[in-house]
């Protein structure tokens, strides 16, 4: 297929190779184009973190110890009774718990069998033979 828009251009400009010049935009379709790059800017979302981040501090979700019940409840009963404020604060501090108020509910409800098992596992650390 023959070109005839090179060899009008060959023939005015006196060389043997094309050269295609790129019309330039309107102002307004420059303004256009200046604006939508930056409000493309503005919505970006961060990326994803870096690898050399740290991993999180916790795996997999876990059930408390006897000690820590016992703990959380103390802390529930001499910091004002708030139940959420509590798992808040514990979440912090256990983060494989997963606290959250309706698991301190419970532990309240079900306070007087987590102390009559930490007494009953304090007597036997008590009496138990060390070597």
């Amino acid at each position: 297929m023959y070109d005839h828009n090179w060899s009008l251009n060959a023939y005015l400009t006196g060389s043997d190779t094309v050269t295609n010049p790129k019309p330039k935009p309107s102002p307004l379709v420059a303004a256009a184009v200046a604006c939508n790059s930056e409000s493309a800017e503005r919505k970006r979302k961060p990326g994803p973190k870096a690898k050399d981040s740290k991993p999180p501090v916790f795996t997999k979700k876990e059930n408390a110890t006897l000690a820590q019940h016992i703990e959380i409840l103390n802390w529930f009963h001499t910091n004002g009774k708030n139940q959420s404020k509590t798992a808040r604060h514990f979440d912090s501090v256990y983060p494989n718990l997963k606290l959250k108020q309706p698991i301190i509910s419970d532990w309240i409800k079900h306070e007087p069998k987590w102390r009559t098992r930490w007494e009953a596992e304090q007597a036997t650390e008590n009496n138990a033979k060390r070597v």
